[in-house]
């Protein structure tokens, strides 16, 4: 659940398209690899959604009530589990608009 230091890059561009956009609201949604147990893989993905929220919020200066931090685990892969590669590419954590507001 920690960022990588090329995470600074794309939190630069999040962070301008967050500001563009100030009264639509988004989930930041947690994912992992299937390594590991699900309970374990429910709680790293949440705490992953919830250190980008943190980023954004104290030093992007986001407002906290644009984003909802969400982990699902394993249950989303983008890729194949059975190499690293996929793996690698699997262990992420996405921003997704809001549908569900009025």
């Amino acid at each position: 659940d920690e960022m990588l230091p090329e995470a600074n890059s794309v939190l630069e561009v999040l962070t301008e398209y967050l500001k563009g956009s100030p009264k639509a609201l988004f989930y930041v949604v947690g994912h992992t690899d299937d390594k590991g147990t699900q309970q374990y893989n429910a709680s790293l993905s949440d705490r992953r959604a919830q250190a980008v929220v943190k980023a954004l919020v104290n030093q992007h200066h986001i407002p906290k009530g644009q984003l909802s931090a969400k982990g699902i685990g394993e249950f989303s892969p983008v890729a194949n589990n059975s190499h690293e590669q996929g793996q690698k590419q699997n262990r992420r954590v996405e921003l997704v608009v809001r549908s569900d507001n009025k």
